[in-house]
């Protein structure tokens, strides 16, 4: 799988994981509705992350796959803040300090998928 389209489709899964965790959580069935949709999430990525694994060619692909997952996340959270819940960025600002909470966050989240990058690597090596 191409990284751009790996990339796009990493963005767009888990901005409609955000955006439906959201509006599932204003219902009467979130307590049900909120796992759920975490576990499609997390399902819907890990098979995105488990055919690009299974097709990389390189280690150096394999180590662009946590990052750009962990990027796509930021830029998701940012894109569903802007056109959909505002609430998400009701502490936006153009300092050093926004952006270090953006970077710490988009931290765990890179490294949180390259764990699951290398077990799944682990996990279909023959």
């Amino acid at each position: 799988m191409k990284l751009i389209r790996f990339g796009v489709m990493g963005i767009a899964l888990q901005g409609m994981g955000l955006a439906a965790f959201i509006l599932i959580s204003r219902t009467s069935v979130a307590t049900i509705g909120k796992p759920a949709v975490i576990g499609l999430t997390v399902v819907s990525v890990a098979s995105l992350l488990w055919r690009s694994v299974t097709q990389a060619k390189t280690p150096t692909v394999i180590f662009l796959l946590p990052a750009l997952l962990a990027l796509g996340y930021a830029i998701a959270f940012h894109v569903v803040g802007v056109f959909g819940f505002r609430g998400l960025l009701r502490d936006a600002e153009f300092s050093v300090d926004y952006l270090l909470s953006v970077l710490r966050v988009t931290g765990i989240v890179f490294v949180l998928y390259a764990i699951g990058t290398a077990s799944l690597y682990f996990v279909g090596k023959k």
